[in-house]
């Protein structure tokens, strides 16, 4: 096995670097290996992708085409202006938009925050993985169903214009089908703390209150406690 090479130099490809147990346990919990065991995922990478050191403040480079899934540290994105979007942590996924496209260019620069390991996995690699074992297929699909489902929902609370509207599309992209205490399948959403809906949805609590009891009153949200609400939703889906 290979030494983790600095990311200030091209990563060497081929044959993936010796992990630790902590890294090893990040794979297990990150969503391309959910549902997959350790030992099962230390050998299905063991000559399969590059591991790489990214120093404090330095951004990453090179991992066109390249799924990355961050082990270690925490790393920043931001897009073409400067502008931070998201901090990943150890698990996440990233460069998903340029695999298995033509188009290779990334729309948003990553930094690391910290001193950081990543994991890179070329399309090649991945296609063997999806092969070798179709948990990591469906896993992959069920991450890239999660993110369309994710910038949906950010689209449709851009276009909404009202608090109702707004709540409804959060609504729909946070319910799923339970079981209520009786044992009938219903459309349920659990509600965390007001306040930080109100934050999320762009509006103030007394505005966020209005809307729960106007789509109460029609009929869309039946109060189950003050943290979960059975849904009936116009048309009857989701």
């Amino acid at each position: 096995m290979e030494e983790i090479p600095s990311y200030t130099e091209p990563p060497k490809s081929g044959m993936m670097a010796e992990i630790t147990a902590a890294q090893l346990e990040t794979l297990g919990s990150c969503p391309l290996f959910a549902g997959i065991d350790c030992v099962r995922i230390k050998k299905l990478l063991e000559t399969r992708g590059t591991l790489s050191r990214i120093s404090r403040r330095k951004p990453l480079t090179g991992y066109h085409g390249k799924l990355g899934i961050l082990l270690e540290g925490k790393l920043l994105v931001e897009n073409g202006s400067g502008t931070p979007l998201n901090h990943l942590e150890p698990g996440a996924l990233f460069g998903v938009s340029t695999v298995f496209t033509r188009q290779k260019a990334h729309v948003t620069d990553i930094y690391a925050e910290e001193d950081a390991v990543i994991l890179l996995l070329s399309e090649t690699e991945l296609q063997e993985l999806f092969t070798e074992d179709f948990t990591v297929n469906r896993n992959y699909l069920s991450f890239l169903t999660g993110r369309i489902r994710f910038l949906n929902w950010k689209i449709d609370l851009f276009t909404a214009s009202t608090a109702e509207q707004k709540l409804l599309c959060w609504i729909r992209h946070q319910c799923r089908l339970a079981y209520t205490p009786s044992g009938q399948e219903e459309l349920m959403v659990d509600v965390g703390s007001m306040s930080h809906l109100a934050m999320l949805l762009g509006m103030g609590r007394a505005s966020l209150y209005r809307a729960v009891d106007a789509l109460t009153a029609n009929g869309v949200i039946q109060k189950v406690s003050r943290k979960r609400w059975i849904i009936h939703l116009p048309g009857g889906s989701i």
